[in-house]
C-alpha cells in the first residue's frame, strides 16, 4: 500500500470522525491480539506500512519481536527509516521480497480495500510468506450504505470478507465490526458532505469510546460497524 494510500485510509477516517482517535484504537487492538498469540522472538511483517505508524506503536510497547515493513511508496519508505526502522523496504503487498514461510505474523491495515489493490494477490502472497501454524490480521472498510471513499474504495461486508478469506489453506478465527458508534454519524457525514460528527478536541473522548465499542464487538462477534477486522491463522499442516 503506497502512502497516498494509507494517506486516503486516514481521510477516509475524518470523514467518519476518526483520524488519531481511530488510529490510536485500532494499533492498541492489533497489539493485543498479536500479544495474544506470538512467542518472544516471532518475525511480524507489517504489508502497506506507510510511513511506519503501526511499527511505531509497535515500539512503543515494547513488543519482543522482530519488526520489518514494505510499502510500495518509495516516500513512505523514506519517512519509515527516517524514524528508524531499518527494515522497511519498498515493495508491493501482491509481491513481497522475502523467502516464503519465514513470518509468524503479517498484519494488512486499511490495504486490502484499495481498488489499485489485487485483494486476493494479496492475500495468496500472505499465505507465501507465512509460515505453517502463522497469524494474518487485516482490517477493511465495511458497509456499502456508507458509500465509497476516494481513490475508488472498495467496502466489504463479513460475507464478503470471509469470502476473500475461506481458503484451503486459512483457519478463520475472528471477525468482527468495529466503530459501531460512528455508523449513524458516517451516515449523516456523508449526506452533509463528509463534515466530521467529532472534533479534534474530542480525540481523547472518542478514542475510550472506541476502545469500549471495540472491545464489545469482539466480544460478541457483532458484524456492525465502520470497519471490520479479521484474525485468520495459516493452517499448520
Amino acid at each position: 500500500m503506497s502512502g497516498g494510500e494509507r494517506s486516503a485510509g486516514m481521510e477516509r477516517a475524518v470523514r467518519t470522525g476518526g483520524g488519531e482517535w481511530r488510529r490510536r484504537v485500532l494499533e492498541a487492538h492489533v497489539i493485543a491480539e498479536l500479544r495474544r498469540r506470538l512467542p518472544d522472538g516471532a518475525r511480524v511483517v507489517d504489508a502497506g506500512c506507510g510511513s511506519g505508524g503501526l511499527l511505531a506503536a509497535l515500539r512503543r510497547a515494547r513488543v519482543p519481536w522482530e519488526l520489518s515493513g514494505f510499502d510500495a511508496s518509495v516516500l513512505s519508505v523514506e519517512q519509515a527509516r527516517a524514524r528508524g526502522f531499518r527494515a522497511v523496504v519498498p515493495a508491493r503487498a501482491e509481491s513481497l521480497p522475502i523467502r516464503g514461510g519465514g513470518r509468524e505474523a503479517a498484519v494488512c491495515l486499511d490495504l486490502l480495500g484499495k481498488a489499485c489493490v489485487d485483494e486476493g494477490a494479496v492475500i495468496e502472497e500472505m499465505g507465501r510468506v507465512l509460515r505453517p501454524g502463522g497469524w494474518l490480521m487485516v482490517n477493511v472498510p465495511a458497509w456499502d450504505v456508507l458509500g465509497v471513499g476516494g481513490g475508488g474504495e472498495r467496502r466489504y461486508g463479513v460475507g464478503r470478507l470471509r469470502e476473500l478469506l475461506v481458503r484451503d489453506e486459512w483457519e478463520v478465527e475472528l471477525v468482527h465490526g468495529w466503530d459501531a458508534l460512528g455508523v449513524l454519524p458516517a451516515m449523516l457525514g456523508r449526506r452533509g458532505g463528509g463534515r466530521s460528527w467529532w472534533p479534534r478536541w474530542l480525540s481523547g473522548v472518542r478514542a475510550s469510546l472506541g476502545e469500549m465499542d471495540l472491545a464489545v464487538c469482539r466480544a460478541l462477534r457483532l458484524p456492525v460497524g465502520t470497519e471490520l477486522f479479521a484474525v485468520v491463522r495459516k493452517r499448520p499442516w
